[in-house]
């Protein structure tokens, strides 16, 4: 099994950043515009790309505010390598009005190109998600 990390510091309070990667409306402002479904503990969000040619079913496991999301993917269109990974966002307030987020995706059942393509793309998502939190700039990477 293999595991995608990130960390990265952001000049924003934790519950900003906590709605950013918690709420629809946050998903969707840096990852992607199609996002359905109750984000609360025990349900289940959908994503779609590409008019739905992939999309994700995330079991909502754990929400703690201002501190963790916790999901597991349990299926989804093309969601082959990605059933039953998990993804963790730990959100670690510093000083000031910063936060570090620590992004794990964990579970993967291969480090083959797929896997290598899914790292990049979270290594540039973590980036739109900062931009989001710290300006509010809404410019999610897949419309």
């Amino acid at each position: 099994m293999a595991d995608i990390l990130h960390k990265i510091d952001i000049d924003a309070t934790p519950d900003k950043v906590y709605s950013a990667v918690s709420s629809n409306q946050g998903l969707k402002s840096w990852w992607t515009t199609d996002v359905s479904g109750d984000s609360k503990k025990g349900s289940v969000l959908n994503f779609g790309f590409y008019n739905h040619s992939f999309t994700f079913e995330m079991y909502v496991d754990e929400l703690i505010p201002d501190n963790t999301v916790r999901w597991k993917c349990i299926g989804g269109v093309a969601a082959d390598e990605w059933k039953d990974t998990k993804l963790l966002w730990e959100i670690i307030p510093k000083d000031g009005n910063q936060t570090t987020l620590r992004f794990s995706h964990t579970g993967w059942p291969s480090t083959g190109d797929y896997y290598s393509r899914c790292n990049t793309t979270w290594g540039h998502l973590v980036f739109l998600l900062k931009d989001y939190a710290e300006r509010g700039t809404v410019n999610p990477y897949f419309t």
